[in-house]
């Protein structure tokens, strides 16, 4: 199973948080874009880690 991360330089984000934001970018029809720009994130701040 790979492991999703949020990278927010200097900002604590709760667990459950981090994983609203990912759980939103794997819904069917999803960007990763549209859905970062949502919690003020850049699509280059989730990335997907093995």
């Amino acid at each position: 199973m790979s492991r999703i991360e949020v990278h927010c330089e200097g900002r604590r984000w709760p667990d459950d948080l981090k994983a609203r934001i990912v759980a939103a970018s794997f819904q069917p029809g999803a960007r990763v874009s549209d859905d970062a720009a949502k919690f003020g994130l850049i699509a280059r701040q989730l990335s997907v880690c093995a």
